[in-house]
Protein backbone atom coordinates (compact mmCIF):
# COMPACT_ATOMS: atom_id res chain seq x y z
CA UNK A 1 0.00 0.00 0.00
CA UNK A 2 2.79 2.54 0.96
CA UNK A 3 4.80 1.86 -2.24
CA UNK A 4 1.66 2.23 -4.32
CA UNK A 5 1.35 5.98 -2.44
CA UNK A 6 4.83 7.22 -2.34
CA UNK A 7 6.59 5.49 -5.33
CA UNK A 8 9.81 5.77 -5.42
CA UNK A 9 9.70 8.39 -3.40
CA UNK A 10 9.64 5.91 -0.24
CA UNK A 11 13.57 4.77 -1.55
CA UNK A 12 14.54 8.89 -1.71
CA UNK A 13 16.62 8.43 1.39
CA UNK A 14 18.64 5.50 -0.19
CA UNK A 15 18.82 8.20 -3.29
CA UNK A 16 20.70 10.65 -0.70
CA UNK A 17 22.64 8.26 0.92
CA UNK A 18 23.91 7.63 -2.44
CA UNK A 19 24.22 11.21 -3.71
CA UNK A 20 26.26 11.88 -0.01
CA UNK A 21 29.33 10.38 -1.11
CA UNK A 22 29.82 12.28 -4.03
CA UNK A 23 28.47 15.62 -3.13
CA UNK A 24 28.18 15.93 0.90
CA UNK A 25 25.04 14.96 3.27
CA UNK A 26 23.86 18.32 3.41
CA UNK A 27 23.82 18.85 -0.71
CA UNK A 28 22.33 15.07 -1.49
CA UNK A 29 19.81 16.38 1.09
CA UNK A 30 18.96 19.59 -0.92
CA UNK A 31 19.48 17.78 -4.03
CA UNK A 32 16.52 14.97 -3.31
CA UNK A 33 14.39 17.54 -1.34
CA UNK A 34 14.07 19.79 -4.57
CA UNK A 35 13.34 16.90 -6.76
CA UNK A 36 11.14 14.96 -4.61
CA UNK A 37 9.09 18.64 -4.36
CA UNK A 38 9.54 19.24 -8.49
CA UNK A 39 7.74 15.69 -9.04
CA UNK A 40 5.48 16.18 -7.01
CA UNK A 41 4.86 19.63 -8.48
CA UNK A 42 4.88 18.91 -12.49
CA UNK A 43 3.74 15.17 -11.76
CA UNK A 44 6.82 13.94 -13.16
CA UNK A 45 8.50 11.03 -11.86
CA UNK A 46 11.27 11.70 -9.06
CA UNK A 47 14.12 9.79 -11.49
CA UNK A 48 13.20 12.27 -14.27
CA UNK A 49 13.06 15.12 -11.37
CA UNK A 50 16.63 14.28 -9.93
CA UNK A 51 18.46 13.29 -13.08
CA UNK A 52 17.21 17.56 -14.32
CA UNK A 53 19.00 18.46 -11.17
CA UNK A 54 22.35 20.59 -12.18
CA UNK A 55 23.76 19.10 -9.13
CA UNK A 56 24.01 15.90 -9.45
CA UNK A 57 26.97 14.93 -10.37
CA UNK A 58 28.01 13.98 -14.50
CA UNK A 59 29.63 11.19 -13.61
CA UNK A 60 26.94 9.46 -11.77
CA UNK A 61 25.45 7.04 -14.29
CA UNK A 62 21.70 7.04 -14.50
CA UNK A 63 21.30 3.29 -13.52
CA UNK A 64 22.57 4.10 -10.23
CA UNK A 65 19.91 6.81 -9.40
CA UNK A 66 17.49 4.27 -10.70
CA UNK A 67 18.70 1.34 -8.64
CA UNK A 68 18.93 3.84 -5.41
CA UNK A 69 15.30 4.49 -5.95
CA UNK A 70 14.07 1.35 -6.37
CA UNK A 71 12.37 0.04 -3.67
CA UNK A 72 12.63 -3.58 -3.71
CA UNK A 73 16.85 -2.68 -3.08
CA UNK A 74 15.98 -0.76 -0.14
CA UNK A 75 15.08 -2.71 2.50
CA UNK A 76 17.25 -1.15 4.79
CA UNK A 77 17.44 -3.29 8.14
CA UNK A 78 13.84 -4.76 7.65
CA UNK A 79 15.08 -8.08 7.71
CA UNK A 80 17.25 -8.16 11.17
CA UNK A 81 14.14 -6.16 12.71
CA UNK A 82 11.71 -8.72 11.75
CA UNK A 83 14.14 -11.60 13.07
CA UNK A 84 13.91 -9.78 16.41
CA UNK A 85 10.59 -9.04 16.51
CA UNK A 86 9.82 -12.48 15.92
CA UNK A 87 12.31 -14.14 18.31
CA UNK A 88 11.07 -11.33 20.79
CA UNK A 89 7.39 -12.94 20.40
CA UNK A 90 8.41 -16.38 20.68
CA UNK A 91 10.22 -15.69 23.92
CA UNK A 92 7.06 -14.12 25.14
CA UNK A 93 4.97 -16.65 23.80
CA UNK A 94 7.14 -18.88 25.74
CA UNK A 95 7.52 -17.45 28.67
Amino acid sequence: RNLDITGAHLASENAMMVLAPLVGRTLAHDIVHRAIVRADQKGMSLIDSLLMDSEIPENLPEQTIQAALDPSRYIGLSISLAHEMAASARRAVLA
